[in-house]
């Protein structure tokens, strides 16, 4: 794998940590996990719980220069080892990568113009719940705003397109770290899963072309197509 040689891995010594919790020398050391391009992920002591059994929890962060999310991982000192707490630092590394990756992804041009359609949606639907309470003759406002999220939540398409996007995104916005970081840990099934994932883009090639419709039908209000679209939710209209 050609970009290999941009990871660099740390080798951390937890049991000498553990070990050595209640020494104020290490409450102010970072350790830093590994390093891929411009990404850092690093662990410092976060917090010691002295009542039986006694918890230590690290503070699990990833970094680049946009972006900086941590994570904190509790480890019981009585009733947990090593390998579980490897495990769970894995765990959250992999949670952070996935927190990373969701926040590129809403970055993207076609994420956003794919929100910004959904809030003009949201808009549009609330008018019409809005009018039909009007011509109902339906005043209290209580009423009003429980039967008006009621319907717009039923019928609006953006938030199920926008989720679809973002499921149908993941691996693929930071595919090279999600992959070095699998290799690093040696989790040859979750790194050969990726792979025959990124292979099978049917799925989200369908969601885009209804995403791309969606837009589209939802651009123009003077067009035949977003008349039609907002005349058939309005047969979703509830009687009150």
């Amino acid at each position: 794998m050609k970009n290999e040689l941009a990871l660099k891995v740390y080798d951390i010594d937890y049991s000498f940590i553990i070990k050595n919790y209640l020494s104020p020398e290490l409450w102010e050391k970072t350790w830093t996990l590994f390093v891929y391009k411009n990404v850092r992920v690093t662990l410092d002591l976060y917090e010691i719980s002295t009542k039986k059994p006694v918890k230590i929890r690290f503070d699990i962060s990833i970094k680049d220069e946009n972006y900086n999310n941590s994570m904190v991982v509790t480890h019981d000192t009585e009733n947990s080892n090593i390998n579980v707490l490897k495990r769970q630092i894995n765990g959250t590394i992999r949670d952070l990568i996935n927190y990373m990756e969701r926040y590129y992804i809403r970055q993207e041009n076609g994420y956003r113009d794919l929100q910004r359609t959904s809030w003009d949606e949201d808009e549009k639907l609330r008018e019409i719940a809005e009018s039909y309470l009007d011509e109902n003759n339906i005043t209290l406002s209580d009423v009003r705003d429980a039967y008006i999220d009621r319907y717009v939540n039923d019928n609006a398409k953006g938030n199920t397109y926008l989720n679809n996007y973002i499921d149908g995104k993941k691996y693929k916005t930071l595919t090279d770290l999600w992959l070095v970081f699998y290799k690093a840990i040696n989790d040859n099934e979750h790194y050969e899963s990726i792979v025959n994932q990124l292979h099978n883009e049917t799925w989200f090639d369908k969601i885009l072309i209804d995403i791309k419709e969606y837009i589209d039908i939802l651009s123009d209000d003077t067009s035949d197509k977003y008349n039609n679209y907002f005349s058939e939710m309005e047969y979703n209209l509830e009687g009150i």
